[in-house]
């Protein structure tokens, strides 16, 4: 079934012999009848080499920045690349017909036709992009810094510390784009117990010391079973989150609870969302207990009933026949990022 999950990681297009293709494109995607609007930005970056983004102004959050993107005309192809055991990869080729782009959106088993028209110049990306190693520990980390390009002097930012089986690069373009500066991080292990803390007390540092940060907003988004301990390790930091997030964290006794109550004693303020169809916790009961430990003030715990672990629906043909695209969860996003901003 088609899926539109983001994923970040983009590696430069290669350099065709002839003009790039630059511009702002638009046009639907269609699969059994249904259209999705799809934008295309092809822009020239600063090595002479295609940069893309795709997005869906219907479905907000579900763009994604092209990987391995390729021209040679008259054949453009990129990838969205699932992170390993979570999604497979989206693939786009299309050929160039003078202003149009005609081609496949192919992902899963299923494949979408598309055909986008320019018009225009290509929208700048509104956020700068750069890779950092981080040393936690003996060991090195990758990261990726996402920081607004706007007139804002200092954004209020966020560590993002994924599990493996959680896909936070959706998470990271799509608050970058909405003015919040990002630190993405490689999935933690799932051993040594301390590396995820070290992970978060390295990259919150790292991400405090970065300019254009507002050093007393800075949050951390945590996600799986290993959160609870870097929460703890983190919050014992000298560097310690303002605001945290909570992602598919299983908490499934009282003795799970404490780090939590740790948080509202010290009046840290949380979100913590949770995919009534993540198969791997059970979310009903963590949400239950994680009510209890927070205590209700100053903290949000959101179950979003028909949702995967990463907060989305499935693609699939609904009782009336029609195809219905993947997409966040109803009302997920706005109370994430209204929840965000109010932490500003």
């Amino acid at each position: 079934m088609p899926c539109l999950l983001v994923a970040v990681g983009c590696s430069s297009g290669e350099r065709s012999a002839g003009p790039l293709p630059t511009g702002h494109y638009e046009g639907p995607i269609t699969y059994q009848g249904t259209e999705l609007r799809a934008i295309l930005d092809l822009r020239e970056d600063a090595t002479g080499h295609l940069e893309g983004d795709l997005r869906f102004p219907d479905n907000q959050g579900l763009g994604f920045v092209a990987s391995n993107l390729r021209y040679n005309a008259p054949l453009l192809r990129f990838e969205r690349q699932g992170q390993i055991n979570l999604s497979g990869s989206t693939v786009i080729e299309a050929i160039r017909e003078g202003d149009f782009w005609r081609g496949t959106f192919t992902t899963d088993s299923a494949q979408a036709e598309l055909l986008l028209v320019r018009r225009g110049k290509a929208d700048p990306r509104p956020y700068g992009t750069q890779p950092l190693t981080i040393r936690y520990g003996s060991q090195n980390m990758n990261s990726t810094l996402r920081l607004p390009d706007d007139t804002v002097r200092k954004h209020t930012a966020l560590v993002l510390l994924p599990d493996s089986a959680t896909d936070l690069s959706q998470t990271a373009d799509l608050l970058a784009r909405q003015g919040f500066a990002t630190l993405l991080t490689q999935p933690t292990p799932t051993a040594p117990d301390s590396a995820a803390g070290q992970m978060a007390q390295a990259a919150l540092a790292t991400l405090r010391a970065t300019p254009g940060v507002d050093t007393l907003h800075v949050g951390l988004w945590v996600a799986g079973a290993q959160a609870p301990l870097a929460l703890s390790l983190a919050m014992q930091g000298t560097v310690k989150p303002a605001f945290v997030v909570i992602q598919a964290v299983p908490v499934s006794s009282l003795a799970a609870q404490q780090p939590f109550r740790a948080l509202t004693r010290q009046r840290v303020p949380v979100l913590a969302v949770y995919g009534g169809n993540d198969t791997a916790l059970d979310a009903r009961e963590s949400t239950k207990r994680l009510r209890s430990a927070l205590g209700g003030r100053g903290a949000t715990v959101r179950l979003y009933t028909n949702a995967n672990r990463n907060l989305m629906l499935p693609s699939g043909t609904r009782a009336d026949g029609k195809w219905e695209w993947t997409r966040p969860a109803p009302g997920y996003l706005d109370e994430l990022l209204t929840w965000l901003r109010a932490r500003q």
